[in-house]
């Protein structure tokens, strides 16, 4: 729905393309993990966030009052993504977490009400919207010093709150040995490196035809393949293997 208005408003194909992709995208990524792992959250919030995502589309629409919720609206899958973000894959919030997650909520409706309540466009920049078509009819407290003020503090606390969630969220990415693991790169079993290793030795070395020449699997090419066969089977467990 939200591509066809952008499309009756006149939107570009540039526009229309990568609106609409990013948004299915993260829709079609949640509804997989929410498959997948119904107890974690990160299906949930991927789906919110992809609903979110096209909630700010409506904005530049120009219909009425179609614009304004859009406007007021705008960005709040920030707010999903962060929670993803400190909470990814299982866990709970910290306290720093919920308090920086808590007041980047209230940032985000605090830019809301002054946008929904406000500005009105023909009233508070009459030079801009002279013909008055486009109309916020939920401006009953139309005050442009209050709008621009109420604007300038929400936009300043969101920036400065998305960097409080990107630090706790990386220092919580290296400080977690467990959470390293299984999103990097998770540890092969202990039943998986015992058959690694056992099919290591178990392995014909003389039924090879390259070892007949005896200084073969001493040269530097032997020990290159060597090398690379191994990075490429631990590589290999690596990525196969569950999380421990």
């Amino acid at each position: 729905m939200t591509h066809y208005v952008s499309i009756a408003a006149g939107a570009p194909l540039t526009f229309l393309i990568l609106d609409t992709g990013i948004g299915l995208l993260f829709v079609g990524v949640g509804t997989v993990a929410w498959r997948r792992r119904p107890t974690s959250r990160t299906g949930p919030l991927l789906v919110l966030s992809g609903a979110l995502w096209s909630l700010g589309s409506y904005g530049p629409t120009g219909f009425v009052p179609v614009w304004a919720l859009g406007f007021a609206f705008e960005g709040y899958y920030d707010v999903a993504l962060a929670l993803l973000a400190l909470t990814f894959p299982a866990d709970r919030l910290s306290r720093v977490g919920r308090a920086a997650m808590w007041r980047l909520a209230g940032g985000f409706a605090l830019r809301s009400i002054g946008r929904l309540l406000l500005q009105d466009p023909p009233r508070t920049y009459p030079d801009d919207f002279p013909s008055g078509d486009l109309v916020n009819p939920f401006a009953v407290l139309e005050n442009r010093a209050a709008f621009e003020t109420v604007e300038v503090l929400a936009n300043a606390a969101i920036a400065a709150l998305a960097i409080v969630v990107a630090f706790v969220a990386v220092r919580r990415l290296l400080r977690s040995s467990s959470l390293t693991r299984s999103v990097i790169c998770p540890s092969p079993s202990r039943r998986s490196r015992r058959k690694w290793r056992r099919s290591s030795r178990n392995w014909d070395w003389k039924s090879t035809p390259m070892t007949t020449a005896g200084s073969w699997r001493s040269s530097p090419i032997w020990t290159a393949a060597a090398s690379l066969a191994s990075t490429i089977a631990a590589v290999s467990h690596c990525r196969s293997s569950k999380p421990m």
